[in-house]
């Protein structure tokens, strides 16, 4: 199975609901009346397996694109809905057909609908307005409430209009106007689309109008439209890890009923005991959901999409639509290798690493049997492209939560154990830390365990170990984007004695020290008056690994000892 196809299935496997806004919707009766097919008949929810392997529905014959009038045809709904529904996909309809129903959808009387909707699908003139009320829909769609995060979603405009680039044009003018980072296909051969983060924009039009040719790859009939979403949807989540947390989701939606048996009402009265004696039950009961939700995404393996097969079919893609010039490894010195080479590598039935290594470069040497390698990276990508990759990797899987994640919400930040801060420097350790900004800062890691940094009545002491920034080629512990947006390498390594504990007050109203929100930081305030940033917050197990190597260092036994007994010994450290 291809990368393609597998993305469509996954794809497929996480969408539920589209809605369509067309004021020339036509159902049931009303295209006999206006002579359109005849109706189809009713679709039976339970005869559909949405599991079955389709064909994306033909075009039917006399539906040429090219060769309709200049008007198009009405969209037809029966032919709509059932193909929708052939996919189990739940989809909901509205056909202003006044101006008092089109200006309700212009209030947001359907805005709860239109939020919770995977896909929407807008014809671009409603009632004749050129697009004015498809536009402040999608505005309204993208742009996200404050401390709200936003919902992955499909946007199709299906339109009769001729000029498909225009109307990107258009949308793209009003994505630069709200400050919204996107992307654009540089060719027609990619579609009319729009791309961003958390969304995509296909622009495709419909049957029965003139178009030049280069808009032929974004006509598209009703029998054809669910499968061509299914397939712009999956472009918006398309790779091996977009992947994975698309099925992810998909599997926990399918196993909620599980995921309730096992937090029946039964627990009530233990959770409300548990809350009542600790004041903290919150934290417990969202730790065991997450424990849970983990179980389960094990449980089904989860993880098995990422098959050799799929990384196979994702390197073969990458490396033959790259242009990025030879593949690369770097091992003390840079290997360059032929991309065929490499492909036929990846095509091997017995495929394993050994043969990459095994593998002759251009000019130098091969890897070696033994040699360590950190990454491979560079083989599908710049070499810039790869470390940045293996970057982010990096840090997500140190870090819990850090500025640059997106994990907003409602709660800001608490010290707690590994929580990273910046200060600004001291002069006596301005040498040992970066600039940047015009200003030095210092970095720092919490040791508070969390039973102590909670249910806190009166200004309490929390230890804080410096973190040295370490310098590329050198060891460190872990990665983060500081306050600043600058890629800090931090080494926990010290000694008990760089140790200090500094006295923060617990926050109005709570018994833990939150944060504030001072423009875009987060802030702490300690007793004397001092302002410490909040920079990220660690793994527990990556806080527990220094914490564990700070207890081993305090632990330590002196002896007074013969000097030549110490340094002939095992205890030279």
């Amino acid at each position: 199975m291809s990368l393609e196809k597998w993305s469509e299935d996954v794809a497929l496997q996480y969408l539920q609901t589209v809605v369509v806004v067309d004021d020339g919707l036509l159902l049931g009766s009303e295209e006999v009346i206006r002579g359109a097919e005849e109706a189809l008949e009713p679709v039976d929810a339970l005869s559909v397996d949405v599991a079955d392997d389709r064909d994306d529905p033909e075009i039917p014959a006399g539906d040429d694109p090219g060769n309709g009038g200049l008007d198009g045809d009405p969209l037809k709904g029966e032919v709509l809905l059932r193909g929708f529904a052939e996919y189990g996909l739940v989809c909901g309809v509205l056909a202003p057909s006044t101006q008092d129903e089109l200006q309700e959808i212009k209030e947001g009387k359907f805005r709860r609908l239109f939020a919770r909707a995977d896909v929407m699908v807008l014809d671009w003139s409603l009632s004749g307005d050129e697009g004015r009320t498809t536009r402040a829909l999608v505005q309204d769609l993208i742009g996200q409430p404050e401390n709200q995060l936003g919902r992955l979603r499909l946007i199709c405009i299906y339109t009769n209009n001729q000029d498909l680039e225009g109307i990107q044009e258009e949308l793209v003018s009003d994505l630069k106007e709200m400050g919204v980072s996107h992307a654009v296909p540089d060719s027609a051969e990619a579609g009319w689309v729009i791309a961003a983060r958390d969304f995509r924009i296909a622009i495709l039009g419909k049957i029965g109008v003139s178009r030049p040719p280069h808009f032929a790859n974004a006509v598209v009939g009703e029998g054809q439209l669910p499968a061509r979403i299914v397939r712009e949807f999956a472009h918006a989540a398309h790779g091996l890890m977009p992947g994975l947390a698309l099925n992810s989701l998909a599997i926990l939606r399918d196993n909620a009923p599980l995921l309730l048996q096992r937090f029946s009402d039964a627990l009530d009265p233990a959770f409300v005991s548990h809350e009542l004696l600790t004041g903290q039950g919150k934290r417990f009961a969202v730790q065991l959901i997450a424990r849970e939700i983990q179980a389960i995404l094990e449980a089904v393996d989860a993880g098995s999409v990422l098959s050799l097969d799929n990384i196979r079919s994702w390197v073969k893609g990458r490396l033959e639509s790259s242009s990025h010039g030879d593949p690369q490894v770097k091992v003390g010195s840079v290997r360059k290798y032929d991309k065929s080479d490499v492909v036929n590598v990846f095509d091997r039935d017995d495929f394993a690493v050994q043969h990459l290594r095994d593998l002759q470069p251009i000019e130098g040497a091969m890897i070696g049997g033994k040699a360590k390698l950190a990454s491979l990276s560079s083989l599908f990508v710049t070499e810039f492209d790869a470390v940045e990759s293996d970057e982010r990797l990096g840090r997500l899987s140190c870090l819990n939560r850090d500025l640059h994640s997106g994990y907003e919400g409602a709660k800001l930040p608490t010290l707690q154990l590994g929580t990273i801060l910046a200060s600004p420097a001291s002069s006596s350790s301005s040498s040992e830390n970066g600039e940047f900004g015009g200003c030095e800062f210092e970095y720092w890691l919490c040791l508070q365990a969390l039973c102590d940094s909670e249910r806190i009545h009166e200004p309490r002491g929390f230890p804080l170990i410096p973190l040295r920034e370490m310098q590329p080629g050198a060891d460190f512990d872990f990665l983060v984007m500081d306050h600043r947006s600058v890629r800090r390498a931090l080494s926990g390594t010290v000694r008990p004695y760089q140790m200090k504990v500094v006295t923060f007050p617990p926050s109005v109203g709570e018994d833990v020290v939150r944060s504030t929100k001072t423009d875009e930081d987060y802030m702490f305030n300690d007793l004397d008056g001092f302002d410490w940033y909040w920079v990220a917050e660690l793994r527990p197990e990556h806080a527990l690994r220094v914490s564990h190597q700070m207890a081993s260092l305090i632990s330590r036994i002196g002896l007074d000892e013969s000097e030549w007994l110490r340094l002939s010994g095992n205890n030279k450290k």
